[in-house]
């Protein structure tokens, strides 16, 4: 058997860890990145709004001739990831302000919060989330996980439960079938919920 040599810490080491952590395990940081990702967000659905597309037969007939428009028809799907990363981006925010006692290392932030749960997030905060904030937040997590960065997800289990489901993108229309002013709700009650004493 061999042994591991355990690597040694070296000063470097020791004071990128504590930058991680002060900055990782810090609520009003996650907020700032969050609005961010909001405000991109909002940017890019009006991009997409501004195309005016009929129906979506019009819409692949004519990206075909145009391959700017082209762009423009796929910027759904960059929206619903960077919409899915402002509520991901919140649900950790207040997940740290929760646990806000917690002494924090690399390791236990990774354990707890570097994923794209944030529907188990919001669960462990107590945040109330009807069904339909539950299939919100369940779609945007497709598209921060494959269906905004890729062009079909690396794992064919993944699309199946998609489609099985009836949750992602073959049922997503042109823009995910998401309602932007359903996302913006969800997104400012979690937003106030962090903001909360």
């Amino acid at each position: 058997m061999t042994s591991q040599k355990k690597k040694t810490s070296t000063p470097e080491d020791e004071f990128w860890n504590t930058f991680l952590v002060s900055n990782l395990r810090e609520p009003k940081l996650w907020i700032y990145h969050a609005e961010a990702l909001r405000r991109t967000a909002e940017v890019v659905w009006e991009a997409f709004r501004a195309a005016k597309f009929k129906n979506l037969d019009e819409l692949e007939a004519e990206a075909l001739a145009e391959a700017n428009r082209w762009i423009d028809i796929r910027l759904d799907r960059p929206f619903l990831m960077l919409a899915g990363l402002a509520i991901e981006a919140l649900s950790k925010a207040l997940y740290l302000k929760k646990h806000s006692t917690t002494n924090w290392t690399t390791d236990t932030l990774k354990e707890k919060i570097a994923s794209h749960n944030s529907l188990h997030l919001l669960d462990q905060c107590g945040v109330p989330l009807d069904d339909s904030d539950r299939d919100l937040i369940e779609r945007l997590t497709d598209f921060v996980e494959w269906a905004g960065r890729y062009p079909a997800p690396f794992n064919a289990e993944r699309y199946t439960r998609t489609l099985s489901d009836n949750s992602s993108i073959s049922s997503y229309g042109l823009h995910g079938g998401v309602d932007p002013a359903q996302w913006l709700d969800l997104y400012y009650r979690i937003h106030t919920a962090v903001n909360d004493p």
